[in-house]
């Protein structure tokens, strides 16, 4: 993400595996069986659902959540090439309160506010004496949502909402299967797969992308998996061109009336090796606790609270408090 140099965020951390696997973004389903028993749930679904009914539905649901706030827990591990070395583990807690146009994210070493046409962000230094730096962008922000918003940290597309990205991409409804949920219920899904037609069919066995959507959890997507080798030699060489990798996306819900509101979101990316095994190199984990959804949240919460003593870097100029009033006003 567009990011300041704040050497102490993860955010840049987060960025950089984020952007670097963008493309290489898979779930591995887990054990499932065929749907052969009928859901006991009074919202069991119709298998003959129609894609496009299908596509309303998560759209729809899109759509119920104003506004809210959460508490954060984000953990990575990362693992050295070759495989088998740990390299490093980080974890980052923040809160983040929002509405339908704000942001507004804090941690303990970074607070963002973002606003449809300016932003905030304040690189905080709690084991020191150093001073807060304040920086504001009278523009649109560059930061990329996907990348401040914890809601988003599991979107499947950075850029557009997900059915529009499943009609793109050419997804299809292939078939029907029941998971299980994090408590061990069984979840009825749809699976959908992408039909690739540049690529043969004799190797789309090894090439995928697929995703379980369940209308019973608010036609939210249980899991997403996509396979598919590397176009280029990355990470300095270490996993060469057409390499398979696998990275794999689990998601649990907790319910809110008629919203399923992320509860704790799992993606493991994977090499796969000339035997087929995997071999997880990066792990990331989030969970969302003490979530309220659709309440008023006050102005000023969106509102930063600058200090009379600081200087505010606004496009590379320095302004003082009250020159910054000035020339912006109260943002």
């Amino acid at each position: 993400m567009r990011f300041l140099c704040a050497k102490r965020s993860l955010f840049p951390f987060l960025f950089l595996y984020t952007v670097f696997f963008a493309f290489f973004i898979v779930a591995t389903a887990q054990n499932t069986t065929n749907n052969t028993t009928e859901t006991n749930n009074k919202n069991k679904t119709d298998e003959t659902l129609d894609y496009d009914v299908l596509l309303a539905g998560i759209k729809y649901h899109d759509e119920l959540v104003k506004s809210g706030e959460a508490n954060v827990v984000y953990s990575i591990e990362q693992t050295t090439l070759p495989v088998g070395h740990r390299d490093r583990s980080n974890t980052l807690s923040g809160a983040i309160i929002f509405d339908s146009d704000n942001i507004h994210w804090d941690t303990p070493s970074k607070t963002i506010i973002l606003k449809p046409n300016s932003s905030w962000q304040v690189i905080l230094y709690p084991k020191s004496k150093r001073r807060p730096l304040y920086f504001f962008a009278p523009q649109k922000s560059e930061l990329p949502n996907y990348l401040v918003d914890p809601r988003r940290w599991f979107s499947i597309s950075n850029h557009q909402d997900l059915p529009t990205y499943l009609r793109n991409e050419n997804f299809q409804i292939q078939k029907t299967e029941i998971l299980k949920d994090d408590q061990g219920k069984d979840v009825f899904c749809y699976v959908l797969d992408k039909q690739y037609i540049e690529i043969s069919k004799d190797k789309q066995a090894d090439t995928f992308t697929r995703i379980w959507i369940s209308p019973e959890r608010g036609f939210r997507y249980m899991k997403f998996e996509i396979q598919q080798p590397t176009q280029v030699d990355i990470n300095d060489g270490k996993i060469k061109q057409g390499t398979f990798m696998n990275t794999r996306i689990t998601l649990s819900y907790q319910q809110f009336g008629e919203i399923w509101f992320p509860k704790k979101g799992v993606t493991n990316t994977s090499l796969i090796d000339s035997d087929g095994k995997k071999q997880t190199i990066i792990r990331q984990t989030m969970e969302t606790k003490n979530c309220k959804l659709n309440h008023s949240i006050p102005e000023e919460i969106f509102t930063m609270d600058i200090p009379d003593d600081v200087e505010i870097q606004v496009n590379n100029r320095k302004l003082s408090k009250a020159a910054f009033l000035r020339q912006y006003g109260q943002k």
